[in-house]
């Protein structure tokens, strides 16, 4: 019986061996796309790489328009909702009159509800959640000092309004991962939101590109 086992056992090790050995040149040969907690970017390069349910979608217009090809076309009115933050890093290229943009600082639409529903009363269906790298508000509480110095001197507010403004505000406007976060203020507004179809992405300023947001 003893002697079953451990042949057994010596079996398992080979097989996860071989399986780790392979995992391991697969990495080397392709590294895998940036991940975040079961989360990955899909980088959008071709119409291939659009997913076919969105390829004739205002979602998949707007990958078309700024990754693949500029357009010059004009729009009557609006087909698509985003929501985005307002870093200036940020540059959508996006025909006249496609869509509605709310900048919002970390992509965060807490209050800003009644203009998504705004958006949305005129009968668009498509809303793309747009989160981006090197978002300012990951790690805000870090920034304290340089922001309330900022504070005094452009606003001329006291020490203790400026820090006792800081403390009160990081705690609704910080984030820890910009993927992660994206997603689940995604999941939330689907919530609020039933009948539109949201989609995050990233807007990753290394490359000026959008992602979209997989598992």
């Amino acid at each position: 019986m003893k002697t079953r086992q451990f042949q057994l056992l010596t079996s398992l090790l080979i097989i996860f061996g071989i399986t780790g050995v392979y995992v391991m040149k697969t990495l080397t040969a392709k590294p895998l796309p940036k991940r975040s907690g079961g989360l990955i970017l899909h980088v959008v390069n071709t119409r291939e790489d659009i997913p076919t349910q969105l390829q004739d979608t205002p979602i998949g217009k707007l990958l078309t328009f700024h990754n693949i090809s500029k357009s010059e076309e004009k729009f009557d009115k609006a087909e698509l909702l985003i929501g985005t933050c307002m870093d200036n890093r940020i540059s959508l290229q996006l025909p006249e009159r496609f869509a509605y943009v709310i900048r919002r600082a970390g992509a965060n639409m807490r209050d800003s509800e009644f203009p998504i529903s705004y958006g949305l009363s005129t009968g668009i269906t498509y809303f793309a959640l747009i989160g981006h790298t090197d978002c300012g508000m990951v790690g805000l509480a870090s920034q304290e000092s340089a922001v309330v110095q900022g504070y005094a001197k452009h606003l001329q507010w006291e020490q203790e309004k400026a820090v006792h403004y800081f403390k009160k505000k990081i705690l609704r406007y910080e984030i820890t991962d910009e993927i992660k976060f994206t997603n689940t203020e995604a999941q939330r507004l689907a919530k609020l939101f039933p009948t539109a179809i949201i989609v995050p992405m990233i807007y990753k300023v290394e490359d000026n590109k959008l992602y979209l947001i997989q598992r």
